[in-house]
């Protein structure tokens, strides 16, 4: 399974129609970009038909479609797996890591890469680790991929890449700006990682 350069991340507090237009856009911008749906109001059945919504544009691209801790969700329309550390026959792809014990967690559970946050400063999260976190998780990782999260965006976005990131993952930065630009200029300089071999 590859590691994608760009994560979308949903917000529930957009309606369905912006984000699969949003996803659609960036996964049309950006080929092999991982959507991470999220959403901690609305029950399996509610989300189903954004996910297989979501399922289709990814698959149309190229990309990756993982449900937060929704594993029969995730089964159900085919989606390539799970971030959290819900259990069941899904995969757990990735991972949240908000300090090095996290990031070995997600190692020795055998996640495909780890999202490494807060890098920079964001609303009601933890104070910003900086990209030193990124160098740090990067010596930790070994054949895991690193994502970064927390405040990125087309201006900090190359500062994680020069860090180690493999990868980079937005909410803000993708839902309210224009989405295609974007995309693009935040992976302008990502690495080229395919894949790490297990």
């Amino acid at each position: 399974m590859n590691i994608p350069p760009l994560v979308l991340i949903t917000n529930s507090g957009f309606d369905d129609e912006h984000l699969t237009r949003v996803a659609e856009l960036v996964c049309k911008a950006v080929p092999g970009t991982c959507v991470q749906l999220r959403d901690h109001q609305r029950d399996d059945a509610e989300l189903e038909p954004l996910a297989t919504r979501l399922r289709e544009i990814t698959r149309m691209h190229g990309g990756m479609l993982l449900l937060n801790r929704r594993p029969d969700l995730a089964r159900r329309v085919g989606a390539d797996g799970i971030h959290g550390d819900a259990r069941g026959r899904t995969p757990i792809v990735s991972t949240p890591a908000h300090d090095d014990v996290e990031l070995q967690m997600a190692k020795d559970g055998g996640a495909r890469f780890a999202l490494v946050s807060p890098i920079y400063a964001t609303p009601g999260k933890q104070a910003p680790r900086g990209v030193s976190a990124l160098v740090a998780a990067r010596s930790l990782a070994g054949e895991m991929g690193v994502i970064a999260l927390g405040g990125i965006d087309e201006n900090n976005a190359d500062a994680c890449f020069a860090a180690g990131a493999d990868g980079v993952a937005c909410i803000r930065a993708l839902l309210a700006s224009d989405p295609t630009t974007i995309a693009r200029r935040i992976v302008e300089n990502a690495p080229v990682v395919r894949s790490r071999p297990r």
